[in-house]
């Protein structure tokens, strides 16, 4: 455990629990503050200093938070040899949850948006002249794509570019050596998929209307943008330069390519000029990057 006021890396435990059940939160012998408040807090006060990007809320999410999963998963009966990828998965599986969930809710999101614009991309058009089971895969595969590239691009360049969390002192000292690979991927990634699912939002605009979609897309993508930056300076303590120049190159590179895969993957079921669709998805990336710019 961590303390999410000063960032001391060895707080044995976050609260005492004595017979009377009576319980004693831990005190930060370097700050000598409570070492993590929202133990004793309801979550939706959480979510809502979440969404306030409260320095200490992020910190316990992303790091006690993930600890505390990782040893509920931990003690629990696996028999899946531990070499392999599936214990991430069941280590943290609330997490993996929560991941679901929020991929959920993009797939209705992103589907509901491109039935709105009245352009699309040729790419689109083909997908919306399937079955509507065609185009749900279509959708499902999408957004798990963008979300696999970029969590894994940012992962690799903050990790191996920054060296994020490979200092002489470990980034949370009771997590052992064989589990410090899984628990500062969960980090990052719980990190970048809370303050990035903000892009969620517009679903209540299919409650209350806005006009002009092609607007609001990009303002919102862009707000994601720097809620991202800041949730990610919280919890890595990198400077603002590194982490836009590490989300703007993510980016890229999802969108790339994701697009390019999608365009292949599509080609597998459908007849249709690979190279045609693929410049015009590129052209369409183009165009979504000048709009960007402009918002800049």
């Amino acid at each position: 455990m961590i303390c999410i006021e000063c960032g001391y890396s060895n707080i044995d435990c976050l609260y005492s629990k004595y017979k009377s059940d009576y319980i004693k939160l831990s005190v930060c012998p370097e700050c000598n503050k409570i070492a993590d408040k929202y133990i004793e807090y309801d979550s939706v006060i959480l979510f809502l200093d979440i969404l306030l990007l409260k320095r200490q809320a992020y910190k316990h999410l992303a790091y006690n938070l993930t600890e505390m999963e990782m040893e509920i998963g931990s003690s629990t009966n696996f028999h899946v040899n531990d070499n392999t990828n599936f214990k991430f998965f069941h280590t943290y599986r609330k997490l993996m949850k929560l991941i679901f969930m929020i991929l959920s809710f993009e797939v209705y999101l992103t589907w509901a948006n491109e039935e709105k614009l009245l352009i699309h991309s040729q790419l689109i058009n083909l997908i919306f002249n399937q079955s509507v089971v065609y185009q749900y895969l279509f959708f499902i595969i999408k957004s798990s794509l963008e979300n696999l590239i970029l969590n894994l691009s940012l992962q690799l360049i903050l990790r191996l570019g920054y060296k994020w969390g490979q200092g002489p002192q470990k980034i949370n000292g009771n997590i052992r050596d064989k589990e410090l690979f899984g628990y500062k991927t969960s980090v990052l990634l719980v990190t970048t998929m809370v303050s990035g699912s903000i892009r969620l939002f517009p679903i209540l605009m299919f409650i209350w209307p806005y006009d002009n979609i092609s607007i609001t897309k990009p303002l919102i993508n862009l707000i994601a943008f720097i809620n991202i930056v800041e949730a990610l300076r919280v919890v890595t303590s990198l400077g603002y330069v590194e982490l836009i120049l590490s989300l703007a190159f993510s980016i890229v590179i999802r969108n790339i390519v994701s697009k390019s895969l999608l365009v292949l993957i599509v080609r597998l079921f459908l007849d249709f000029n690979f190279t045609e669709v693929y410049y015009n998805e590129m052209y369409q990336l183009y165009s979504q990057i000048q709009t960007y710019i402009r918002w800049i």
